[in-house]
């Protein structure tokens, strides 16, 4: 008997002074088990979920749990953090579509785990795997919106009605409808974009998306211009396009070329996404079907984003 009791005095000394020591640490293992069963964010008022996970330094943590097919998931840390924040990313895989936000302190990732058909479970299985890149242990929070709101990329559909999407930025703000340096024909004055990744249900090979609105004016004549635009480039294609992604920036060209018939001009359409400044540059060049001319900038634009 006295020996039970020499333990538990014991592990309840060891209790206080991790209390006295660090009253905001997590004094247990939050990620005790793989599985967090089902998760219905939209079942609360504000569509919030919180969920508490640690990340052990240069470690990861992988987690399995059930959710609507339409979520934003954002990883936290404590503001009063020791030292520098450890820079952090998540990884999710859903529906054989693998997803990552890249490298910082708040991850975010938004995405739709394809359409949903008649008879469709209206949950799928996340597993998110979170990295931690930084020297500390992160005792976080993961944030998970059932409500996303979408902006302009409300309407981006993939090339299938069953490909999954994660929703990279929502651009609305316009900084700069004429970028200096350009000499594009058009002066754009309210516009929208959408940058979004996609993964082809048929092959699940990765695809970048831009698509949006342009209402712009003529630099040179009274003549205005409105209508949307939409680029995609599978990743790796060989076909001419281009797409580069990493922590700092996202850069995306396409290559449009003309039929003759139904398109008369071949098109580019050039994007770079500035992951730290939020910000979208846009670039569309045209000229003639089977000419010898050079490249015409139609538009060359600037916005603040949203990043998703």
């Amino acid at each position: 008997m006295n020996r039970v009791i020499k333990i538990i005095l014991v592990q309840l000394s060891l209790l206080v002074f991790a209390l006295g020591c660090n009253q905001s640490m997590e004094i247990y293992d939050p990620n005790t088990g793989s599985d967090w069963g089902t998760l219905n964010p939209n079942a609360k008022g504000d569509g919030i979920l919180k969920k508490k996970i640690t990340v052990s330094s240069r470690d990861e943590e992988t987690v399995r749990f059930r959710a609507p097919r339409l979520l934003t998931l954002a990883m936290t840390q404590p503001e009063d953090h020791w030292g520098n924040q450890p820079q952090l990313e998540m990884q999710v895989t859903v529906e054989g579509a693998t997803f990552s936000s890249g490298r910082a302190i708040t991850p975010k990732l938004t995405l739709t785990a394809g359409k949903v058909d008649t008879g469709e479970a209206a949950t799928v299985e996340y597993v998110l795997t979170v990295k931690n890149h930084g020297g500390d242990t992160v005792w976080g929070e993961l944030i998970i919106d059932g409500r996303p709101k979408l902006g302009p990329c409300q309407e981006v559909k993939g090339h299938w009605d069953t490909d999954s999407m994660q929703f990279v930025a929502a651009c609305t703000q316009l900084v700069d409808g004429h970028v200096n340096g350009h000499e594009a024909s058009f002066k754009v004055h309210e516009a929208t974009a959408c940058l979004a990744k996609g993964v082809w249900g048929m092959n699940k090979h990765n695809y970048w998306t831009l698509m949006g609105h342009i209402d712009a004016k003529s630099v040179d004549f009274d003549y205005t211009h409105s209508a949307g635009y939409f680029a995609t480039a599978f990743e790796g294609s060989g076909d001419g396009n281009r797409i580069e992604v990493n922590d700092e920036r996202i850069d995306f060209e396409v290559l449009t070329k003309a039929d003759g018939i139904s398109n008369g001009d071949d098109t580019k359409t050039t994007a770079t996404f500035d992951r730290k400044k939020k910000t979208l540059d846009y670039l569309q060049q045209s000229k003639e079907w089977g000419a010898f001319s050079q490249w015409e900038t139609a538009f060359a634009t600037r916005w603040e984003c949203k990043a998703l």
